[in-house]
């Protein structure tokens, strides 16, 4: 296999990989998929790949050496290697000017005017490389298949991710042998979307749907949950490492940007969580009251009537099915959350648009007046109404960013699903005299390159508002350095590939995206199930150990958490309560919890060549010097934390005037952990001895012989305490360490209500249901678990969170 010098001088060590890898399923006459992150450049490896079996030499004479085969044999197309590429009609133009860049190519475009010579002429062997969209090859599928092709080629091949879809079922009747598709999100929503696109390369090989329902997804789902026994961990992670090694592993190839992290910029993705406006709240609960959506909202509660509390039947499945218009609840659900998603973002979305047709005015007026009863009349969705800060909780956190970002010449590219938010933004560009390109659905395709390059190669240009659909794929627009997501997706993919249109290779500056999202609504359940997707596409491709954040299990009724199920989306939570922090926080808690149970035996009895876990290191101190020391640590850490105020970023100081109280790196929560590989560990060894396996895999048990020497270790601890030292008698008596001014700084003479209060917060931050349980625990523990204990608890208040109640 050759690859042009002129084309391989560009590659990359991975992307050479990947030619390979693909020149071997081309060889064997088996299918793919390249899924590689997105911006590592698969199209450059398609490229290369192809340019070695077209025998290219990367002269220009390469682009007359089909013409001069076709006049030398008369049945050209037989004789010939010839490429079917689908893609999204959105890439279908990047993809010929990616040819047109690395090499000298017959390219004909099967798309748009004229594409019936295009076929001909392919069917005449003039074309090497056809290009054409998905539902141009489904509509012209016979036609399609009157030729005989050599390799087909699928660009985001998860749209292939439903089995019944007619673009799916149409691409598995294409008569190829070899077939290859790319994609950096084969895992998108289900794990059964993985099977989907199996199945379409290699038919049959990957056995029934029914069969990886049963034997995977489910396992995966189940053991994830925070819930999961120590056999369900244990399966899980079992299932998940043979998916990885023995599936996987042929067919698919995938690298993520860990690979080239050293050649990239930074890029940071923070979710910022925005607290409702008043009237947004208002609003919100307005519209729960109301007839469509308390239908929803109560159809679990007990039906009323006699025979329904009798029998104890649900409203929704009693008296309650249809709403006053006879529209089953089932058929409301979409609608209803649609626009809950609306008033999230802005108040004006669910104001009659003139531009809309008489249906949709009337459904949008109704919704108007039940949301303003007072003033209906006086909504209209126009630049004032835009404009009024209690109808968006983000647009002028927005507005305050978008200022500081012109100031020091940042780039910004502005996403939202949403176009008619768009054309409110837009409004915002004006008011401000920011220069702003737009690219959305009716943007012509043939014209959405130049826009691009516009963009990138005007400085003026300072915002790029896109809708994240239409230009979520196959647009590199490194030149700009800020991301911002006006409102998330329920697939995760989509935020993602919003942000790799920035963050690729030739970005030369750091990467800074942001995630808006309204706290305590519907937005926020959007996100929480985005970080429970991410989390198994990461188990999926890596049998990544991912922390268990959610009770709730996909797909299963009798455990719907946090996540699933009517309840969880037609909620709305006090601005206090961010859903999000205190489920990472209670997860952060419950390993904690476990860590210290596990300490004193990982301490004693863990191989010397083990460093899976690091104990806490202590010195022989006596006890003057060790309550010293601990409150220098944490005096240094409270100056830290001061300077960190001081130093920080414009950004950060806008977010906090805007009462932005929870932000969060989403790459900083999502990932492979430690501790969860220990706990994963733990359940199988409980497994493998048929020892509780069905306990909580965060429940800590240790063996037999562990038990006595902790044990021993707790009866020496006690014999020490009841017959303590002189010196350490001492350190009991209040001490003066320091005196500035009024401040004293005294150990041993904290006030007993502040103790009281300090192990009532520790035992509700270690998971206790009752403080005299957490406090016997505590008692009985062994002294460097109690160390243990309190370090983990201050550590978490020196951080700046407040006890818990």
């Amino acid at each position: 296999m050759n690859v042009p010098a002129c084309l391989n001088q560009y590659l990359r060590d991975y992307q050479r990989e990947g030619v390979v890898f693909m020149h071997h399923l081309y060889e064997n006459r088996r299918g793919g998929l390249l899924c590689d992150d997105m911006g590592l450049g698969k199209t450059v490896q398609v490229i290369a790949f192809l340019s070695a079996i077209l025998g290219k030499s990367g002269t220009p004479e390469d682009q007359h050496m089909r013409k001069k085969d076709i006049r030398r044999f008369q049945d050209a197309v037989h004789r010939h290697i010839i490429v079917l590429i689908v893609c999204p009609s959105s890439v279908i133009y990047n993809w010929k000017r990616e040819f047109e860049t690395w090499g000298f190519f017959s390219v004909g475009i099967f798309h748009g005017p004229g594409k019936n010579e295009v076929l001909e002429r392919a069917k005449q062997g003039y074309y090497e490389v056809v290009l054409t969209s998905y539902d141009t090859c489904r509509i012209n599928e016979l036609k399609v298949n009157e030729i005989k092709w050599s390799l087909l080629v699928v660009d985001e091949v998860h749209r292939l991710k439903e089995d019944t879809s007619a673009i799916t079922q149409t691409m598995k009747r294409l008569q190829i042998a070899c077939k290859i598709g790319l994609t950096g999100t084969a895992i998108q929503n289900k794990y059964k979307e993985l099977w989907c696109l199996l199945d379409w390369c290699n038919p049959g090989m990957v056995g029934s749907m029914r069969d990886w329902e049963i034997n995977i997804s489910r396992k995966l789902k189940k053991g994830q949950s925070h819930k999961a026994s120590k056999r369900d961990l244990a399966d899980a992670r079992h299932i998940a490492t043979k998916l990885k090694e023995q599936i996987l592993n042929k067919w698919m190839l995938r690298r993520t940007k860990t690979l080239i992290a050293h050649q990239l910029p930074k890029k940071e993705d923070q979710v910022i969580f925005c607290p409702l406006t008043p009237t947004q709240r208002i609003v919100y609960e307005r519209l729960l009251r109301s007839e469509n959506f308390d239908i929803l909202v109560r159809k679990n509660e007990i039906c009323d009537c006699a025979e329904g509390m009798a029998e104890r039947r649900r409203r929704g499945e009693c008296c309650y099915t249809k709403n006053g218009d006879g529209v089953h609840w089932k058929y409301l659900v979409l609608g209803n959350l649609i626009t809950l998603q609306k008033i999230s973002n802005h108040l004006a979305l669910i104001m009659p648009n003139a531009d809309d047709d008489a249906e949709k005015r009337e459904k949008d007026l109704e919704l108007t007046q039940i949301a303003f009863p007072n003033d209906w009349p006086t909504r209209k969705p126009n630049f004032h109404e835009y404009r009024d800060p209690e109808n968006c909780g983000k647009w002028k956190i927005l507005e305050r960013l978008l200022e500081n970002w012109k100031k020091h010449g940042c780039k910004v590219l502005l996403f939202s699903m949403s176009v008619r938010l768009l054309n409110m933004l837009e409004k915002l560009m004006y008011s401000a005299s920011y220069d702003y390109c737009r690219l959305d659905g009716k943007t012509p395709i043939a014209s959405r390159m130049d826009i691009v390059d516009e963009f990138n190669n005007d400085p003026a240009k300072f915002v790029f508002l896109i809708s994240t659909r239409a230009g979520g794929v196959g647009l590199n627009l490194t030149s700009a350095n800020i991301v911002v997501v006006f409102d998330p997706n329920w697939n995760p993919s989509h935020d993602l590939q919003a942000q790799d249109r920035a963050y690729r290779i030739g970005q030369s500056r750091d990467v800074k995206v942001y995630r808006l999202i309204a706290a305590g609504s519907l937005e926020e359940l959007f996100y929480g199930r985005q970080i429970y997707k991410q989390q198994q596409a990461n188990i999926g491709y890596t049998a990544s150990n991912e922390r268990r954040y959610f009770e709730g299990v996909m797909g299963d009724p009798t455990q719907q958490g946090e996540l699933f199920g009517t309840d969880n989306l037609f909620a709305l939570h006090q601005e206090s309560d961010i859903i999000t922090k205190l489920i990472l926080k209670r997860t952060e808690a419950a390993e904690i919890t476990y860590d210290v149970a596990d300490f004193h035996v990982s301490d004693t009895h863990r191989d010397d060549d083990d460093d899976t876990h690091e104990p806490v290191k202590t010195e022989e101190h006596d006890d003057d010097e060790v309550l010293a020391e601990q409150l220098r640590s944490i005096d240094k850490e409270t100056a830290h934390n001061r300077q960190s105020r001081i130093e920080r970023d414009t950004v950060a100081a806008i977010l906090d005037e805007e009462g932005i109280s929870y932000t969060h790196i989403n790459d900083e929560i999502i990932g492979s952990s430690k501790i969860e590989e220990r706990i994963s560990m733990h359940a199988k060894k409980a497994v493998e001895m048929c020892s509780n396996t069905q306990a909580p895999a965060f429940a800590f048990e240790m063996d037999a012989d562990e038990d006595d020497a902790d044990e021993a270790d707790t009866k020496s601890d006690m014999h020490e305490e009841t017959h303590p030292q002189p010196e350490k008698r001492r350190a009991r008596n209040a001490k003066l360490l320091s005196k500035k001014g009024r401040i004293r700084t005294v150990v041993g003479a904290t006030p007993e209500h502040i103790r009281e209060q300090q192990l009532h917060s520790m035992a509700r931050f270690f998971k206790y249901s009752t403080t005299e349980a957490f406090a016997e625990y505590y008692d009985q523990a062994p002294r460097k678990q109690r160390d243990f204990l309190r370090k983990a608890f201050y550590d978490y208040l020196c951080e700046g969170n407040e006890m818990m109640p």
